[in-house]
């Protein structure tokens, strides 16, 4: 049994593992491939009671992150069905970083038409701003089901995108680019 209360993406967070033998094992996870703090328990309870009281410290590590030197997202591609409830603009660029028990997204869709934001790469940008920065913006979610985003990439503070999933960004784009055709 693993509890969520981890980022498998980022391999950030807290997994708790019931070992066998009345054995529980909360495993820290900071990111990267360093190995994870672990502490064990003799009941799933007190290794639960555990993980929430080093919750904060961990969650203050991770928006300590966020913002800072050398600091990345996730970048996204909804679900039809995410972009439909949230409202996105087809072709919506989505990154978000994972916070407690979810994943806080920024998004941009372009609906005023700017200039500067025609691409969805430009748009990754500007969401991205938005999440770094802290800009005041009401294109922003906190989603706790992780179902309906598909993690294809990353952007970091210095604006970079790297992508690891090509396919499905070129499939969401031709998606959308339907979407619109037959609005």
């Amino acid at each position: 049994m693993a509890k969520a209360f981890f980022d498998p993406r980022r391999c950030e967070g807290f997994r708790v593992v019931e070992i066998g033998n009345a054995v529980v094992e909360v495993q820290e996870w900071r990111g990267g491939a360093k190995p994870p703090k672990v502490t064990r328990f003799a009941s799933t309870a007190a290794a639960l009671d555990f993980v929430e009281k080093a919750m904060p410290e961990h969650v203050a590590w991770r928006r300590a992150r966020v913002g800072g030197t050398g600091a990345t997202a996730c970048v996204y591609v909804p679900t039809a069905q995410t972009q439909r409830s949230l409202g996105l603009a087809p072709g919506s660029a989505v990154v978000g970083v994972a916070r407690s028990a979810g994943v806080h997204i920024y998004f941009e869709g372009n609906v005023y038409g700017a200039e500067n934001l025609k691409t969805w790469e430009e748009r990754v940008v500007c969401a991205a701003g938005r999440l770094f920065r802290g800009y005041p913006t009401v294109a922003q979610a906190y989603l706790t089901d992780l179902a309906g985003l598909v993690a294809v990439g990353v952007v970091t503070d210095d604006y970079r995108i790297q992508l690891n999933d090509t396919e499905a960004v070129r499939s969401y784009l031709n998606q959308s680019e339907l979407s619109c055709q037959a609005s």
